[in-house]
């Protein structure tokens, strides 16, 4: 009998562990068991397909990481895309260490064979605070605090915790060809979601830094 395929602990297992070790069980050994979101956290959590053109136009010529060749291709495609200089910025870098896995956002590259991580959590919790944000800073509360009209309301993946669990039953291997390509286009398509929503939170922080009060929802 063949031995089980490792458990690959991502940000998403890595927050539901601290939250809830039950939980973090749940999703990696009985996903079917894990409780159903409150109707609160789906507000929050409602809010296409492509990584847009504000996004790509935030870093023009980057190079979107997928997977149609697994794990094992979207780590080599990182490193290919991070050893090829004429390549300025990387969505979705993929990278592993002692079975750890990390999808970044957006990898941009920098003079001195240096890189710049973007994640916005940490300019947004000093400078910025809306009422809308609930007390929280993640992406799916800030997002439809400042921009109105764009969300993840009707995807099939539509926040970390769906996404960690259909990467893990994809790289477990035991999915019917099929089922493996609905999962794979589904969480393609939050990634992608999940860029552009950086560009355009990044559009309305750049907006509200130059002096301008206008938020694009209703205040």
């Amino acid at each position: 009998m063949p031995a089980p395929a490792p458990v690959r602990l991502s940000k998403s297992k890595f927050v539901a562990g601290v939250q809830c070790l039950k939980r973090l069980y749940f999703q990696i050994y009985q996903p079917e068991l894990a409780t159903e979101e409150d109707e609160g956290q789906e507000a929050r959590l409602a809010q296409g397909n492509e990584v847009g053109l504000l996004a790509q136009s935030r870093f023009p010529g980057g190079v979107f990481v997928g997977f149609d060749d697994g794990l094992a291709g979207a780590l080599s495609q990182t490193a290919s895309l991070m050893e090829d200089s004429s390549v300025p910025a990387i969505f979705e870098a993929t990278f592993q260490h002692q079975g750890v896995l990390v999808r970044v956002d957006v990898l941009q590259r920098r003079p001195g064979n240096r890189w710049r991580l973007w994640d916005l959590l940490p300019f947004v919790k000093k400078h910025l605070y809306h009422p809308q944000f609930h007390g929280s800073f993640s992406l799916k509360a800030v997002l439809p605090a400042l921009v109105s009209g764009f969300g993840y309301a009707d995807m099939e993946v539509s926040h970390g915790g769906e996404a960690g669990l259909a990467w893990e039953q994809m790289i477990r291997g035991d999915l019917d060809p099929e089922e493996r390509h609905r999962l794979k286009a589904a969480i393609l398509a939050y990634c992608r979601q999940d860029t552009l929503a950086m560009a355009k939170v990044l559009d309305q922080l750049r907006i509200l830094a130059a002096g301008s009060t206008a938020i694009s929802a209703g205040s």
